[in-house]
């Protein structure tokens, strides 16, 4: 048999990073943490609406400290690869985050801290 009649089954979910973004000077400043901590925001992106998407520490726990994880989005919040849409906090829900081009904006200071 060769390899190529083999067949490979999929399942689960993909995501999409495109070259012009992981080629950007944005995506560069990330760090691995919060690389890690968008791909797992985005694998919960299934088409609709890109501003109701949510990642809470019980989810990710397993691979983060609570603090790394709050760090890790502080940063994509502020380099603009994801905003804050709805407050989680004092009703204790969970935060909604959106996707976000601000990333895109020249001249973006994006330095994580």
């Amino acid at each position: 048999m060769g390899l190529n009649k083999r067949r490979h089954k999929y399942s689960g979910h993909f995501v999409q990073l495109f070259d012009y973004m992981t080629n950007s000077e944005a995506w560069r400043c990330l760090s691995p943490k919060a690389v890690w901590v968008y791909i797992e925001i985005l694998k919960k992106y299934r088409g609709g609406d890109p501003n109701n998407l949510s990642l809470t520490y019980k989810e990710v726990g397993h691979r983060l400290s609570s603090a790394t994880f709050s760090k890790a989005l502080k940063e994509l919040i502020k380099i603009g690869f994801i905003k804050v849409v709805r407050p989680g906090g004092l009703y204790r829900r969970c935060t909604i985050y959106g996707l976000s081009d601000g990333w895109k904006a020249p001249n973006k200071d994006t330095r994580p801290g």
